[in-house]
């Protein structure tokens, strides 16, 4: 699996909206850690049904760690555009 960032188009940005509002919607009074351990569980089982004939171990774990960091690379900067933080 080759790795490269890219601008998320339409579908993607569409299936990540619906993701957020389930999230949003079933894990109101949900702590946080609740919900990331909740998510990663099925990430796991996302992992799991990647194609082993066409990708190894390594480099899942290689695209799912390089988006985990983009991820919250932009959710931190978020938070300190919204709050007039300081780097």
């Amino acid at each position: 699996m080759k790795t490269k960032s890219i601008r998320p188009n339409e579908a993607h940005l569409k299936f990540r909206k619906a993701l957020e509002a389930a999230i949003a919607q079933a894990g109101m009074d949900l702590p946080a850690e609740v919900i990331l351990a909740i998510t990663a569980h099925f990430l796991g089982q996302i992992i799991a049904l990647q194609d082993q004939r066409k990708y190894t171990g390594e480099m899942v774990m290689d695209l799912v760690m390089q988006n985990i960091q983009q991820g919250n690379d932009e959710a931190l900067q978020s938070l300190l555009n919204e709050t007039g933080g300081h780097s």
